[in-house]
């Protein structure tokens, strides 16, 4: 997903600076691996030995049984890819949707661009800015699910407004609707989709 002109990036390797993404990757207080994956661990421990890690699998989980939801009512604001961010609002304002998740509300969309977020870091650390000055101070959890470019961005966000701010990946993809079912802890979880919406 890091290939340039997939997702996360547009520009070629030899024109992108990796540097502020390693550095940020470095400053997060918790590292999210994916313990299935057994051989990527001593590779990790490798090159990052001082770096404390949890499992992936625990906040996937947390997201997909709607433990977040139920836990911190109230206090949830999402980070995630613009259209993403548009379906979530859309199906959170029918009262099934509501009951399915056991929240009322998300009390913020932070939105970053659906492509090609890691092109320009300040540009997309300067939109999250923006968007976290204006939030509402009784959210105190964010979940995001931002791809790569959360190596360079996601440190900087405790400096825009104190909250706890959790890595759930695909768990934004579940919340829209979009969830893969083969994901980990994903059995259980039911797709919500919109008639008449435009999924393309």
């Amino acid at each position: 997903s890091a290939k340039p002109g997939k997702r996360a990036l547009s520009i070629p390797y030899s024109e992108f600076n990796i540097k502020p993404f390693r550095e940020g990757w470095e400053k997060a207080n918790y590292h999210c691996v994916e313990y299935l994956e057994k051989e990527m661990r001593p590779k990790l421990n490798e090159l990052y030995p001082h770096l404390p890690t949890i499992p992936t699998e625990y906040l996937y989980g947390l997201t997909t049984n709607k433990w977040f939801f139920k836990t911190f009512k109230g206090k949830i604001g999402l980070i995630g890819a613009a259209p993403k961010m548009d379906l979530i609002k859309e199906l959170m304002k029918r009262k099934e949707y509501q009951e399915y998740l056991g929240l009322e509300k998300f009390n913020e969309y932070i939105k970053i661009p659906q492509k090609f977020a890691c092109d320009n870091l300040e540009n997309t650390i300067n939109m999250v800015k923006e968007q976290l000055n204006n939030a509402k101070p009784e959210t105190k959890l964010y979940l995001y699910g931002v791809g790569h470019v959360k190596s360079g961005l996601i440190h900087n966000l405790p400096s825009f407004k104190k909250a706890v701010y959790l890595d759930v990946g695909a768990g934004i993809d579940a919340v829209a609707g979009l969830l893969d079912p083969e994901r980990p802890y994903a059995k259980g979880w039911v797709n919500y989709r919109l008639k008449n919406y435009n999924y393309s």
